[in-house]
């Protein structure tokens, strides 16, 4: 009872070290809650199910391969899935989208305010038009033949 009392407020020392660092990353406070606390849910699993299936199972009879396969496969899917519940596709989640601005100035920001003013010209005419966002797949214009 003692050791799941100290692990779970390690992880919760883990979650708020965690908030604290990156909560400027992200473009609110409420995001910054969201995808902390699914990362370090999902990463509290992983080290458990080390804990209670993959180390018995494989590493203590010698299976190293195998451990580290399966070891890696639970931290992929489980990374995934705290990602994927943590990122609202309507919101940037990149690190550092409107993060030099105060917290009150970012909120009245809109999302096409928080990408860098980046342009690039096009193949077609000499005016320059805004890049993608980062992430986002840049369709170049069609070239004249």
């Amino acid at each position: 009872m003692a050791a799941t009392v100290f692990s779970l407020l390690a992880w919760l020392g883990v979650w708020a070290f965690w908030l604290a660092v990156t909560h400027n990353a992200h473009p609110t406070f409420a995001l910054a809650l969201v995808v902390t606390t699914s990362l370090i849910v999902a990463y509290a699993m992983a080290a458990s199910i080390n804990h209670l299936i993959l180390v018995p199972r494989f590493w203590s009879v010698g299976h190293r391969r195998r451990y580290t396969l399966w070891l890696l496969a639970t931290m992929s899917i489980l990374t995934a899935a705290a990602e994927s519940a943590g990122s609202p596709g309507s919101v940037p989640t990149s690190p550092f989208p409107c993060s030099g601005a105060l917290r009150r100035e970012r909120e009245s920001m809109s999302r096409a305010d928080c990408w860098p003013k980046v342009t690039q010209p096009t193949a077609s005419s000499s005016q320059e038009t805004p890049a993608p966002p980062l992430g986002a797949r840049w369709i170049s214009p069609a070239r004249p033949a």
